[in-house]
Formats: structure tokens, C-alpha cells, sequence
């Protein structure tokens, strides 16, 4: 699914390599905005978090789509902090 999140700038769910316009955004919109602890202040989105209290899913809410970002941890069976990796889905609202 493509979505236009600027003018002329689309995120395609369907492929792995996005152009570097819509990383660029992504990383300014999003990514930079990804609290990583309870204490981090009210300017970043603050995360859901697993039973090890590691942040696991945050949800962002724009005018026209939704960003979820959902971790995945390499042992997701302890509290282990080693990050398989992020999960980035947008969807049309």
C-alpha cells in the first residue's frame, strides 16, 4: 500500500528500500520522537512496553495516516535489551 505522507513524497508498506525522501521524513517525524524510557519528556511519543518494561510498540497519529512502530528484541523471552530490529507500518486512517 503506498501512502503520501508530504506532497510528492510516498512510504510503499509493499517494499523494503524506501526512497530518501521518505527515510528523511521518517527519521525527522518519527524516529527522532521515539522516547525510549518513562522519564523522557512529554515531546516524545512515550512507547507501550513488554513485560520486561523494554519499550515495544509506539503509535503515531497524523492528519490522513498512523505510523506504528513495533521493536522486536532477540530474545523476546527475556530482559535482554539486543534488538532484532523495527517493524514500520503505515496505514491510512
Amino acid at each position: 500500500m503506498e501512502i503520501e505522507i508530504t506532497p510528492g513524497v510516498i512510504w510503499n508498506n509493499n517494499i523494503t528500500i524506501q526512497s530518501e525522501e521518505a527515510i528523511s521524513w521518517f527519521r525527522s517525524n518519527v524516529y527522532e520522537k521515539m522516547a525510549h524510557s518513562k522519564s523522557w519528556s512529554e515531546t516524545y511519543i512515550q512507547p507501550e512496553y513488554d513485560n520486561f518494561q523494554r519499550p515495544r510498540r509506539w503509535v503515531f497519529d497524523f492528519d490522513s495516516f498512523k505510523v506504528i512502530v513495533e521493536r522486536e528484541y532477540i530474545f523476546s523471552d527475556s530482559p535482554s535489551w539486543a534488538a532484532k530490529g523495527d517493524n514500520v507500518e503505515f496505514s491510512k486512517k
